[in-house]
Order: structure tokens, then C-alpha cells, then sequence
């Protein structure tokens, strides 16, 4: 079943390496939910993977059954907390 009431965002770490995958879905009003999903590569951008780490991404696949390094699920209220955390950052404040 396809769901178009999903919405997902892929954010990249700069050293193109890392990410996080953020999910939500917008006809559930019981289970008001994000979730964060981590990836890793394993690898920085300008590199490629050898053979023997592409086995090993494979095989962790195969045997956990998920691509991702790790997950939270976050409610309503914790995403929207961490979504004002982020936006007051001040990178322009010393000691913050």
C-alpha cells in the first residue's frame, strides 16, 4: 500500500558520510510520531567502498534486516521541543 500522507526529509552530514532520514506521516492523528532514522556509508564522500566493505554493509543488512545505523521515535511534543532547540541556536553567541 502506497501512503502519500507520508513526508520525509534526508539530511546529510557535510561529510557526506552520514545522514539522517526524518519521518512523518500526516493522516494519523492518534499516533503523532517522528521518526529519525541514521545512515551510514561508512565512507567519506570522495572515497568509494572496497569490495570487502561492501560484503560487510551487505551482510549487516542481511542479518539485522535494516540498512540504518540506528532509529529514534519521537512524539509530538519531543519533536517539536527538539525543532525549537534547533532553531534557537545562535552561532553568533560565544559559550552556547
Amino acid at each position: 500500500m502506497i501512503n502519500d500522507d507520508k513526508k520525509t526529509k534526508f539530511i546529510e552530514c557535510e561529510c557526506g558520510a552520514e545522514g539522517v532520514l526524518v519521518t512523518h506521516w500526516t493522516h494519523d492523528t492518534m499516533d503523532r510520531e517522528v521518526y529519525l532514522t541514521m545512515y551510514s556509508s561508512g565512507t567519506y564522500r570522495d572515497d568509494s567502498l572496497s569490495f570487502s566493505e561492501r560484503i560487510r554493509h551487505a551482510w549487516n543488512i542481511m542479518k539485522t534486516g535494516h540498512p540504518f545505523t540506528d532509529s529514534l521515535i519521537l512524539t509530538e511534543k519531543t519533536a517539536k521541543e527538539l525543532g525549537q532547540y534547533l532553531a534557537n541556536i545562535n552561532f553568533d553567541k560565544d559559550g552556547e
